[in-house]
């Protein structure tokens, strides 16, 4: 976990069952930032993601991230 001005930022090896970042590169997009740019999952995604793991921190997870999504699908 790296914190950040922004905020905390988790960088992973790997996620979910042993996947790795060519596994979910199409899954992911482009998000530039003040110098470059990052690749992060797309929402649905890591719902997807978190769902498969079921742990306690991710379902606790779950409906912030389903309410972001459904933001996001209704100002698109």
């Amino acid at each position: 976990m790296l914190l950040t001005w922004a905020g905390p930022l988790d960088l992973l090896g790997f996620i979910g069952d042993k996947l790795r970042y060519e596994d979910l590169f199409e899954s992911s997009s482009e998000v530039p930032m003040t110098v470059g740019s990052m690749r992060v999952l797309e929402l649905e995604e890591l719902i997807r993601q978190k769902k498969l793991a079921d742990r306690p921190k991710d379902r606790a997870m779950l409906e912030l991230l389903e309410e972001a999504l459904r933001h996001q699908l209704r100002d698109n």
